[in-house]
């Protein structure tokens, strides 16, 4: 029970400060991706990183976010499928 435990807690400790990354990192990315893109293609303004953080929320809440589901195939491979909504 304990060790069961102390792996939970490790575990926690690394997917909390991952999460946190990932949604703090991805807006520069698609800010990036926005920003060297759209306004050459579509005359469209740059935006800046509160507002891709704002439009990155928006879309995942209206979308459903990101349904990644990991399947254990054979070990050491692991499939990642993106599972329907709903």
């Amino acid at each position: 029970m304990l060790l069961a435990d102390t792996k939970s807690r490790q575990r926690l400790a690394v997917v909390i400060p991952t999460v946190a990354a990932v949604l703090l990192l991805l807006p520069f990315f698609l800010s990036y991706l926005w920003n060297t893109t759209l306004p050459a293609l579509f005359g469209l303004p740059q935006i800046g990183y509160w507002q891709m953080f704002r439009l990155f929320l928006l879309v995942s809440t209206f979308t459903g976010g990101t349904r990644v589901v990991v399947r254990e195939a054979s070990p050491p491979r692991r499939e990642y499928v993106l599972s329907p909504p709903g």
